[in-house]
């Protein structure tokens, strides 16, 4: 978008289908690009987004604002835990944060995941990223383990809600 981004924009997530996200990638890696250098997200190329996740195309969701992101969320079902789905990577555009984008996001992917018959959601995250922990935290998922290298796994359970 050129110039101030309209704030008082409202959208709704849409479902982030295969074919959407071909068509969005280049856009999804520059919404990518600040984290990357925060050193909270490392960097995804165009084959991230086609890697065939299983229930990929179900369960991940954009937000866009007159065709523009201003945010998304990837998930998977069947990642560590049997029943639960995974979230691969939560993004909202540096002049989107703060409006509850991220908010929506979860609450829309966990809709999602839900009515696909899943128990619940996990996600990983660094040490550092201490804006994705207190999101997640806000959300009501809770601190299950340490992940991969240094990430921390937190998971939330539908039943518990």
């Amino acid at each position: 978008m050129s110039g101030e981004p309209n704030r008082s924009a409202t959208t709704t997530p849409t479902p982030l289908t295969a074919l959407m996200a071909e068509h969005l990638c280049t856009k999804l890696i520059a919404l990518d690009a600040p984290y990357v250098r925060e050193g909270l997200l490392e960097p995804w190329v165009r084959d991230n987004y086609a890697v065939p996740l299983p229930d990929k195309d179900l369960l991940s969701a954009v937000m866009l604002s007159e065709g523009e992101p201003l945010g998304y969320r990837i998930v998977s079902g069947r990642w560590k835990f049997e029943r639960y789905a995974h979230a691969h990577r939560l993004v909202v555009g540096q002049d989107w944060r703060g409006r509850g984008i991220a908010r929506t996001l979860l609450e829309y992917t966990h809709q999602l995941a839900a009515e696909q018959g899943y128990i619940g959601i996990t996600a990983q995250t660094g040490p550092r990223n201490y804006r994705m922990k207190r999101i997640l935290l806000a959300a009501g998922y809770q601190k299950v383990e340490s992940g991969v290298s240094e990430n921390l796994l937190y998971a939330l359970s539908f039943e518990s809600r």
